[in-house]
């Protein structure tokens, strides 16, 4: 399980329950504190994709998730090139 100074954009997490997708991150270095870095990260949530902010101490713990793209359960969404995510994950050992 990385730590949130490890995750990159565009990755997958598993946060209060739900999967989301990060598509931002900002680093920032509070002045006067003794310490590490706080991480800003901007997620959707793969189901509903509501957008959610939330901050992050670089030593925080973060499950990643795996996404399996299926374009067979839907064939005639997928004729129409629209890519549907299998909402079950699969949870990352390391």
């Amino acid at each position: 399980m990385p730590k949130a100074s490890e995750i990159k954009k565009g990755a997958a997490v598993d946060y209060n329950g739900k999967t989301y997708m990060v598509s931002d991150i900002e680093r920032s270095v509070p002045q006067g504190r003794a310490g590490g870095s706080i991480y800003r990260m901007r997620m959707y949530d793969v189901v509903t994709e509501n957008k959610i902010d939330e901050t992050f101490k670089d030593s925080d713990i973060l499950n990643l998730q795996t996404l399996y793209e299926n374009p067979s359960c839907c064939p005639t969404l997928t004729a129409m090139n629209i890519s549907l995510w299998i909402l079950e994950t699969i949870r990352h050992t390391v």
